[in-house]
């Protein structure tokens, strides 16, 4: 392969944070399922299956235990908790033998509420504490000296349904830091998480159906790797009783990037053994995803 080239595994897992796993949220599943010690080791089995070359995840909360787990397996990683005292963040991990950490952006979405011409009445909407990270990783195998690398981000979007311009606004912005970061290093560009964004709404349409540009004039082909890869997303990546939809992605920059495969998700008959997710087998509400590619780095 080039030397130009790179084989690369990215994953993207929202993990169910637990100050959120509460029986009153998942009445039907089992209370050691929800507990923590049992969770954990659900999680990094399947981390462990995945296998990836970078890994992001969102509501993780109990941020040393799964840092420990992370750094056993491998990875160093950084971590973002949200704001005003809300426990869960957003973590974005490499492995240590393949990648060097350079550039680290970490986003408080609450700043779109200080932006000039915000209206008094719209600053509390936008005041979510929503968070998102963007690093930019050397690949070990190249001249660390040299310029080449690629742009990670992660972020988990703001889930209320009634509040689409909040989402659109809070995604714009990670995207917009996002392609920035990859247009000032010319990187290849991914961006991964829970965008609480189903593919039949504006945000996906708005992401995947035109060019973007970042400062430079650089255009930025943003595709969804599953959508690229089977031609459409999957039927879920949250599965519960009472909602099921495709909320997780992992988009990505087809100008630098070629998708050569997806990881195979759970079909329904499966999850639905025991009612919905969390279950014995799945630590979180959430599925995790993850794509192999081929990038080029220039």
């Amino acid at each position: 392969m080039s030397s130009n080239l790179l084989p690369l595994r990215i994953a993207t897992y929202n993990v169910l944070a637990q100050c959120y796993a509460k029986k009153s949220f998942f009445p039907y599943a089992l209370l050691r399922v929800l507990e923590f010690t049992f969770r954990l080791p659900n999680i990094m089995r399947e981390v462990h299956a995945m296998d990836a070359d970078v890994l992001c995840l969102q509501e993780v909360d109990n941020w040393p235990e799964h840092q420990a787990q992370l750094q056993a397996s491998g990875y160093d990683a950084i971590y973002m908790q949200r704001t005003r005292g809300k426990e869960d963040g957003c973590a974005i991990a490499w492995k240590r033998d393949a990648f060097v950490p350079s550039t680290i952006h970490r986003l408080e979405l609450n700043a779109l509420a200080d932006e000039p011409g915000v209206p008094p009445d719209q600053i509390k909407r936008l005041l979510q504490d929503n968070v998102g990270l963007i690093v930019a990783l050397h690949p070990v195998a190249h001249n660390q000296t040299s310029a080449k690398s690629i742009v990670v981000a992660t972020a988990h979007i703001h889930w209320n349904p009634e509040l689409t311009d909040v989402k659109q606004r809070q995604v714009a912005q990670v995207f917009s830091l996002a392609t920035q970061t990859a247009d000032a290093t010319n990187s290849p560009l991914f961006v991964c998480g829970d965008f609480n964004t189903m593919p039949s709404d504006a945000i996906y349409s708005w992401l995947a159906g035109q060019p973007h540009h970042g400062p430079s004039g650089r255009s930025f082909a943003i595709s969804s790797a599953y959508a690229r890869s089977l031609g459409a997303e999957p039927e879920f990546t949250h599965y519960t009783a009472k909602f099921k939809a495709t909320l997780d992605y992992i988009w990505f920059d087809a100008h630098r990037a070629v998708v050569m495969a997806v990881r195979a998700l759970p079909p329904r008959h499966d999850i639905e053994m025991e009612i919905a997710l969390p279950s014995r087998v799945h630590g979180s509400d959430h599925l995790p995803l993850a794509a192999d590619f081929v990038v080029t780095i220039d």
